[in-house]
Formats: C-alpha cells, structure tokens, sequence
C-alpha cells in the first residue's frame, strides 16, 4: 500500500514540471515518495523507475533505457536490484 501512495504522490508532483525535467522541487517530491515506499531505505531498479517517471516519460524512456544509463555510470548496481537514495540521486547527477 505503502508504495501505491508513494507512487501516486510522485505522479501528482511531477505534473508540475517539463518532462524530464529534475530540479530541486521535483527531487524532494519524489524523496518523500521514495522514503514512504522504501522497504530498509531501498527500492527495486523496476520501482524506482517506476517512481521516477510519469507514465508519459517512461512510454519515451523505458525500463531497459534506465537500466543501460545506470549500469554506464554505476556499474556495481549490476550485480543487485535495488536503490537507496543515495543512488538514485547519482543517477539522475549523471543521466539528467
């Protein structure tokens, strides 16, 4: 349930901003949405996607997109499927 809210706060937020677009404002939403559906602090690769991205975003920048963007910049993420936020800060740092 947890992450069916956070889910939807995170799409009701973003609705404010470009697509694609992560500024300041956009992050802190989606912060507050990730810690409310985060399970110890983390998330799968598939959520966090999932909960980065509107729907429209990810019809143009899909799972396997954002998988080959993390793996290019961190390459350890590889060998597990979750995110602490930490890591999902860097990635949008180095993709967008």
């Amino acid at each position: 349930m947890a992450e069916e809210l956070a889910q939807g706060m995170a799409a009701a937020a973003v609705s404010n901003w470009e697509p694609m677009e992560f500024n300041d404002a956009r992050k802190a939403s989606v912060k507050a949405a990730f810690e409310l559906a985060a399970s110890e602090g983390k998330l799968s690769m598939k959520e966090v996607h999932k909960l980065l991205f509107t729907a429209e975003e990810r019809s143009e920048y899909n799972f396997d997109n954002f998988q080959e963007d993390l793996f290019s910049t961190q390459p350890k993420k590889k060998e597990e499927d979750t995110m602490c936020w930490e890591e999902v800060l860097k990635f949008l740092d180095d993709n967008l």
